[in-house]
């Protein structure tokens, strides 16, 4: 008999996009665990973030709320005040914990933030310095062990693997009471480093076509200044003198930068690296669920898997998150709902704006009604649009490389020579756009100052003819436009669109 007051497990990875198991069509990546589980879920498989990157994905999956309403535009904004996060959301009927990679829910450096309403928490990106010290690991240098990097880990020293045994401890402790738990994984994160690096043969990564295929002119200049920057510097550090650095970043250092990122093989090993860390993920979840089994608490128990962002990883000739693209913001979403039995596949697209109200709706509690989301179909008869925004590279500091308005302590001039003006290359920087993705398969991105973007996904789900200056599609271009004031208009975004 299920129960009134059904269990949660919530597992959010970090820059996992949603081509990284079966149920995504990707048969070549290790992924036992999930492919198990999506056995007995409901698969979303356009399932797309709010904003892709760190603090304002999470901020909408714990408010309900979008970036620009919450106020966390991008990492380093703090959450508006008086807005209530979901551990505060649920009753005290349930045992809230927290494990896991810090919060990215206020400033500092965007990524450290303790969540409100919680009952137990363990905030970590690897395992406590305590932990590292029985296990024999000290850092190297003189660093604090705050920078060990997992390249010098093993899989049971791993951040997953102690998340696991954590996460498995709350279970066990927790088993007779209804429990909502968090779990925050820091993989597949990079630098794309690990225990299980040749887990994976690179010489069976299938690219995906647009990798190593430079914006075309069409393209924003934001995304062409990138793929210039990437041309060069294409994995975490590579710009930054070896010299000074511990030990152990130096071999990180330099193991990066034997990587030949200009060719395909040198693709292929940075996917089968990120590959690794994704099967990392999986072999922690197996401990997990088997402790839900164990307990005879699995049919009872929600478990939703999903990712606050994705990676490029060279398709555009870009590398990380921040992008509007496929891979850069569609993310993997798993909800296993209680005794579900079968898989469900949904096709129509879908928002993590709609987790947190259907988490609330699972768990029979009230939703708020300031949010902005609705609860996630189970059938492809909603049809609705789902929007992406975007608001500059952190609020306007930068992305990858530094822009500064003084074009002498720029570091990377040859780029923004290369393609534009000083002045074209900081707006670039600065503009905002939002982006629609239609049940149709439409993809349109309206810029603020920018090249808008028109891609049909159905016949190009790689995004390489951009139809935004084709007058052929003037009407579906105009349609996206009115959506787009639409929801604006419904949310409160202030944003001037031209």
């Amino acid at each position: 008999m299920p129960r009134k007051n059904p269990n949660l497990l919530f597992i959010l990875t970090d820059e996992q996009r949603f081509d990284t198991m079966l149920a995504y069509g990707n048969k070549a990546i290790l992924t036992p665990t999930l492919n198990k589980l999506s056995n007995h879920s409901t698969i979303y498989e356009k399932a797309y973030v709010a904003q892709p990157v760190c603090a304002p994905g999470r901020s909408t999956i714990y408010s309900g709320l979008y970036p620009h309403t919450n106020g966390v535009i991008n990492n380093g904004f703090n959450l508006n005040s008086g807005i209530q996060l979901l551990p505060e959301l649920i009753s005290n009927d349930y045992t809230k914990g927290f494990i896991g990679r810090t919060g990215h829910l206020s400033t500092s450096d965007g990524k450290i933030a303790p969540m409100r309403g919680l009952d137990s928490t363990e905030y970590f990106n690897l395992p406590p310095e305590e932990v590292l010290k029985k296990q024999n690991i000290h850092p190297i240098d003189g660093s604090n062990y705050t920078n060990i990097d997992r390249v010098n880990l093993s899989e049971n020293q791993s951040g997953p693997s102690y998340l696991a045994e954590q996460a498995t401890k709350f279970i066990r402790k927790h088993q007779n009471e209804p429990f909502a738990l968090f779990c925050s994984i820091y993989e597949p994160h990079s630098p794309y480093f690990g225990p299980l690096n040749h887990l994976h043969d690179p010489d069976n990564i299938p690219l995906r076509p647009n990798v190593l295929i430079p914006p075309e002119s069409t393209k924003p200049l934001k995304n062409k200044m990138e793929a210039a920057y990437f041309e060069k510097h294409p994995l975490h550090g590579t710009e930054i003198p070896i010299n000074g650095k511990p030990q152990f970043r130096r071999e990180i250092m330099n193991d990066e930068r034997k990587i030949n990122h200009n060719t395909k093989e040198g693709y292929k090993k940075i996917i089968a690296n990120y590959w690794g860390n994704c099967s990392l993920v999986d072999r922690s979840l197996e401990k997990i669920f088997n402790e839900l089994q164990h307990c005879n608490l699995y049919d009872d128990t929600t478990i939703i898997f999903t990712s606050e962002h994705g990676a490029m990883l060279g398709s555009h000739s870009l590398m990380y998150k921040c992008f509007l693209y496929e891979e850069s913001a569609r993310v993997p979403l798993l909800i296993k709902y209680p005794n579900q039995k079968t898989k469900l596949r949904i096709k129509n697209p879908v928002s993590h704006i709609d987790v947190a109200p259907t988490i609330l709706d699972l768990l029979n509690q009230p939703t708020p009604n300031n949010f902005q989301g609705k609860l996630l179909p189970l059938d492809d008869k909603q049809l609705s649009n789902v929007i992406v925004e975007w608001n500059g590279w952190n609020g306007g500091s930068g992305g990858n490389f530094v822009c500064s308005q003084d074009a002498t302590k720029d570091p990377y001039p040859e780029y923004l020579a290369k393609l534009s003006s000083k002045d074209a290359g900081l707006e670039s920087l600065l503009q905002k756009s939002r982006t629609i993705i239609t049940p149709q398969g439409w993809k349109f991105t309206w810029s603020s100052i920018e090249e808008n973007e028109l891609y049909n996904l159905n016949t190009d789900p790689f995004e390489l003819t951009n139809l935004a200056f084709n007058n052929s599609f003037a009407n579906i271009i105009a349609n996206c436009k009115k959506s787009i004031l639409a929801w604006q208009e419904n949310t409160n975004d202030l944003l001037k669109l031209p």
